[in-house]
């Protein structure tokens, strides 16, 4: 009984593992013109384009205020991109 316990618990340690778990890296948020535009490239082009008043936020007020013009950023770097 106690090595069947042992077999089952490494098991699910082995399986469960951070080795066979799936990670989201980055995601498509828009295509323009054949053109991918990241989530990580948003939120790169929000940090650079981010007003000095912002920039003085903690990492929680400033996630709340980027989250909260997420649409206005997109916007913003799809017209960009559309330019170029």
């Amino acid at each position: 009984m106690k090595r069947k316990l042992i077999l089952i618990s490494l098991f699910c340690l082995l399986w469960l593992s951070p080795a066979n778990a799936a990670y989201l890296l980055d995601r498509v948020v828009a295509i323009v013109n054949q053109e991918v535009i990241t989530w990580s490239e948003l939120y790169r082009s929000m940090e650079t384009d981010a007003m000095p008043g912002v920039r003085g936020l903690s990492d929680e007020e400033r996630k709340k205020v980027f989250k909260e013009n997420e649409a206005v950023f997109l916007e913003n770097l799809i017209n960009f991109k559309l330019q170029l």
